[in-house]
């Protein structure tokens, strides 16, 4: 099973630590992971609910995909970056369109969630207690899952020019009512 690259960054690091601590001499590497700690923890800090997610707001909604009956993904025409901005929900979210709600057990479910393709985005919410919610001219689509719902990551939003992400993950940020 190949190593995931993230634990592959932190062996480097650690190893890293690990050289800074037994050679003295190497004030540059130390200084280098003491910028590195700096930078994550201001980014963690600097994390604003709905910041990234309202940056969808005015995008259309382009296509609605099922992968592998696993997850939807939402891809937005707009805010161009070398591809469309998709957002992955990773749980079967909840579609509201004229007074009705449709869950993934519901009969015509796929369709619900097909209506809402070309809609445009009037606006996005994020917020612990009710999770992600993005609403479109054509209906709404609201993630917050319960908890055994969730398997590792809940949603994702990537494909920004920037190169600005999301994932956002049970306990985390607007989801920590599910840890």
């Amino acid at each position: 099973m190949p190593t995931p690259a993230s634990a592959v960054v932190g062996c480097r690091v650690a190893r890293s630590l690990e050289v800074a601590v037994a050679d003295p001499q190497s004030a540059s590497l130390e200084s280098l992971i003491e910028e590195k700690r700096r930078l994550v923890v201001s980014s963690m800090a600097s994390y604003v609910p709905n910041e990234l997610l309202s940056r969808l707001v005015d995008q259309r909604l382009c296509s609605v995909e099922f992968v592998l009956n696993d997850y939807v993904q939402f891809r937005f025409d707009g805010e161009q970056g070398p591809g469309h901005v998709t957002l992955n929900s990773h749980v079967w979210p909840v579609v509201r369109q004229n007074g009705r709600q449709w869950r993934e057990q519901d009969l015509r479910y796929a369709d619900a969630l097909r209506r809402l393709d070309q809609g445009t985005v009037v606006s996005t919410t994020e917020k612990t207690g009710s999770g992600i919610r993005v609403d479109l001219d054509a209906g709404t689509i609201v993630i917050h899952p319960a908890k055994e719902e969730i398997f590792v990551e809940i949603a994702e939003l990537s494909g920004f020019p920037d190169g600005r992400w999301m994932a956002w993950r049970p306990g985390e940020d607007s989801f920590e009512d599910l840890a």
